[in-house]
Formats: C-alpha cells, structure tokens, sequence
C-alpha cells in the first residue's frame, strides 16, 4: 500500500501541494519562461496529473493534454523524491521513474522546484504521511 493511501487522498494531497507549490513566483516563472508542461502518471495509487503554469489538472482531463514532458512512477517514487531521498539519476536509468518527453527539460525543472522541497515535508505533517523512510 503507497503512504498516500487510496487514489482519492493522492489527488486531495498533490492538488493541495501543486495550487500552493505554484504560488511561488519563481516555479511558476520557470514553467512560463519554458513553456513547460509536465503529466505525471502515478500508480499505486493510480493518480493522473498535469501541470503548467495555469495550474492542475488530474484525471480524465489530464489525460487529454499534451505535455512536454511525461514522468511516470510509483507514489512511493514520488514521495521519496519530494523527500530528497531518491537519486534522479539512478531512478531514471533503472526505469523508476519513466519518461517521456527530452530529458533535460526533466533535469532543467529540478532546481526551480527547490521550493516544493520544504513545502512537501509541510505536507506530510498535516496529512500524517511518514517522512523518514
């Protein structure tokens, strides 16, 4: 079972994280400046997101835009990712995480999502989800 639980508390969690992670100028600026959209497609939960500089979307509709870039991945993936305990590289070459889409554009977002870091671990708290794993 994924520390989000069911796919219903994925999507209330990340909605919540993403409307708030996009409020910062700087994330949002590096998704305008670059034209860049990204579709995450989480399984275990099964969770559908894509984001731009407009905000989220998930589910059906989010399966009907096209993104610059498609990462695909576990929730347990993605948690440990907003944790900074997953090395990027390795996850990528051992197909943890997939892609689709040019990889530097993936590898470009990292530093402008620095923020979400400590927002991330803000939501853990309030959602009780465990941070040390």
């Amino acid at each position: 079972m994924s520390v989000y639980g069911d796919s219903e508390a994925a999507g209330k969690f990340f909605e919540e994280f993403w409307n708030e992670l996009l409020e910062n100028p700087e994330v949002r600026s590096t998704l305008e400046g670059k034209g860049l959209s990204v579709r995450f497609k989480i399984n275990d939960p099964d969770l559908d997101m894509y984001i731009d500089e407009q905000g989220i979307r998930s589910g059906a509709e989010a399966g009907t835009m096209s993104p610059v870039l498609t990462l695909a991945m576990s929730g347990d993936v993605i948690h440990l990712f907003w944790l900074r305990k997953l090395n990027v590289a390795k996850a990528l070459a051992t197909r943890q995480v997939r892609t689709r889409g040019p990889v530097p554009k993936f590898m470009k977002l990292l530093p402008a999502v620095e923020p979400g870091y400590v927002l991330y671990r803000d939501y853990c708290e309030r959602y009780g989800l465990p941070t040390e794993v």
